[in-house]
């Protein structure tokens, strides 16, 4: 199937050998941020094997796009009649492409309706306080000791945002002893020094206060990365963290380049907007359709013989992590990242030969990555495409943090528009 851009017409390829496509009933669907706004069925296809055919869809046009969404038409292919292995309905055939709507820009921050601070800035702590949340940085880690919203903590172990470069390593990547495990490990990436250079506080009006970290990640050879984040904590609750990470010295293409923070326990039901439902990485999500879905924490990890990297996302533009009163935190990206969250870290994979020799931990391990890479075929077959691979070089990934109460698919959509239409 391809699409053109005139919007709702697409060619259909039939590449079975044997079967006509007037077996099958095709359906098509277009949703906004997982949302769906239109659908229906196509035309009646007598399509005979190789054949190719143009279809019009019928699709709409948006007429108000939002600011920052995503568009995309989902065509599918299900079977008009039972058969000796599938029921009537069975989807044998899908694809989903992004749909070319012109959205308008994201306007800037808007803050004339939020709820004025009080910044506390004493010694190693710097406490924001504001209406039903606060939050505090600690200036020797660089980062967030704590995140109250309405009455409830929401990290452990005073574990805030943190650069994260290294992955729990994947059969792949040992290569038969010859893969990038042995590269990322020689380089000391799995074994970081973290040291805060400088935090400096300023606050941009009453409603707002910036928080300004540059914090240095070394190897043992002396390579490492600069992470230079910049925290906008506003009067509603939001936290906005644009974050640059600047890789230095001598490194081989890196396994991730993002965040790791640490998370209440109890917050175990996570949905997301992104590819799933099932785990997927750069070069293998075509599988994994963009949608909302939702899951649990303990659900993410998957019993491999070896405990290794599991559980990724890619794709992702939001999720929720909230406990069973359905209250938790929102994490927005400005752009495209992939995140994972597991009750345990890279290093608990890494050090385990078998499952049960993991110690699930109480806590909530989010991992949030700018890039992410692949995973290649290096057991059996070729290493990671090059077009997969994450060179040494600089990236950014801006994020937005922000309470939330369980919201339905529409709600959570809703609230990510916002976002967008009051600004990023």
């Amino acid at each position: 199937i391809s699409i053109e851009p005139t919007g709702g017409r697409v060619r259909i390829t039939n590449r079975y050998a044997f079967t006509n496509l007037n077996t099958l009933e095709g359906r098509w669907s277009l949703t906004c941020d997982g949302i769906e706004l239109q659908s229906g069925v196509l035309p009646a296809l007598d399509l005979a094997p190789a054949g190719r055919a143009e279809v019009t869809l019928g699709v709409q046009s948006v007429t108000k796009p939002e600011p920052g969404a995503s568009y995309w038409l989902r065509v599918s292919f299900h079977l008009k009649h039972d058969t000796l292995w599938a029921r009537a309905g069975h989807e044998v055939a899908w694809q989903q492409m992004p749909y070319p709507v012109k959205t308008p820009d994201v306007k800037p921050v808007q803050t004339a309706s939020l709820a004025c601070l009080n910044v506390v800035d004493e010694g190693s702590q710097i406490q924001i306080e504001g209406q039903a949340f606060t939050a505090t940085f600690d200036r020797t880690a660089g980062t967030l000791a704590s995140l109250v919203y309405n009455g409830r903590e929401m990290l452990a172990e005073g574990r805030g945002p943190v650069l994260q470069a290294y992955r729990a390593i994947t059969n792949n990547d040992k290569a038969f002893g010859n893969g990038r495990a042995k590269d990322w490990q020689k380089a000391g990436l799995n074994r970081l020094t973290r040291e805060v250079r400088d935090v400096t506080v300023q606050s941009q009006d009453a409603k707002s206060v910036r928080i300004d970290v540059l914090a240095v990640s070394t190897t043992p050879k002396g390579a490492g990365f600069n992470h230079r984040a910049v925290w906008i904590v506003r009067g509603d609750g939001s936290i906005e963290l644009d974050n640059r990470f600047e890789p230095f010295g001598q490194l081989p293409p890196l396994p991730r380049t993002g965040l790791v923070m640490h998370l209440s326990g109890d917050m175990e039901h996570l949905r997301w907007y992104g590819r799933g439902p099932h785990e997927n990485y750069p070069d293998r999500n075509q599988s994994a359709d963009m949608g909302i879905w939702t899951s649990t924490v303990d659900e993410q990890y998957i019993p491999y013989p070896r405990p290794q990297e599991t559980g990724l996302k890619t794709d992702v533009r939001w999720l929720t992590l909230t406990d069973a009163g359905g209250m938790g935190l929102m994490v927005a990206a400005e752009s495209n990242m992939a995140m994972s969250a597991l009750h345990y870290t890279a290093e608990d994979l890494d050090h385990a030969t078998h499952t049960y020799e993991l110690r699930r931990r109480d806590d909530i391990v989010l991992s949030l990555d700018a890039r992410h890479s692949g995973l290649g075929n290096g057991s059996c077959g070729p290493g990671v495409l090059p077009q997969y691979e994450i060179s040494p070089t600089n990236y950014s990934l801006r994020l937005r943090i922000l309470p939330c109460s369980a919201p339905s698919n529409k709600e959570a959509a809703r609230m990510v528009r916002q976002i967008y239409n009051k600004g990023f």
